[in-house]
């Protein structure tokens, strides 16, 4: 779990003066992380946790991993949308503003407050699962008789939930701020 206890420091970084590609570029490093090792990890541990069902009261352990797996599907279409739609258009804005001095041609979508909208609704969702997955985890609070592969399971969840929330605020604070800024120089808003 190494990988989301790394994107949690990594908000110590002050991105607000850095180039957006750069913010950019570690964002999408993130998405990476999580597809890669975070989430197969977390749906090892609970087929590890399905095998040796003692752990936990099984409805708890169910409601815990549906939580999971739609927070999980609900990440993919956002990461998605973010890496394929909004983060090329920041980028290629910023690239205007720095060549021609201004944020480029509009894109297709028009103002780019109309992904960021839709991003934000994306995070206030992903926030809900957050909760969901911590109500169904009685708040990640371990029964005395927890066995390795939960106490495991919970430190994963908790590390995913922080770098998920420190991710999200980089994105909202900085990242869409500074995106409808640069875009606003178009408009001279």
């Amino acid at each position: 779990m190494m990988a989301v206890s790394e994107q949690v420091t990594q908000v110590e970084k002050d991105w607000r003066a850095a180039p957006l590609k750069s913010l950019v570029e570690h964002l999408v490093r993130d998405h990476r992380s999580w597809r890669v090792k975070d989430f197969p990890l977390i749906q090892e541990l609970f087929d590890r946790l399905e095998d040796t069902a003692g752990s936990m009261q099984p409805s708890g352990l169910v409601s815990l991993r549906r939580a999971f797996y739609r927070l999980r599907a609900e990440m993919e279409g956002h990461m998605s949308r973010e890496e394929n739609v909004l983060f090329p258009a920041i980028v290629d804005a910023e690239n205007h503003a720095v060549v021609a001095g201004s944020a480029g041609p509009r894109p297709v979508f028009g103002s780019m407050q109309n992904p960021i909208t839709m991003l934000e609704d994306d995070h206030d969702h992903e926030d809900r699962f957050l909760a969901v997955m911590r109500e169904a985890a009685h708040g990640y609070q371990l029964p005395e008789a927890a066995d390795e592969n939960l106490r495991t399971l919970f430190g994963a969840l908790q590390a995913l939930e922080a770098a998920m929330h420190a991710h999200t605020r980089i994105e909202s604070s900085i990242l869409f701020r500074r995106a409808l800024q640069l875009s606003g120089k178009k408009s001279g808003a």
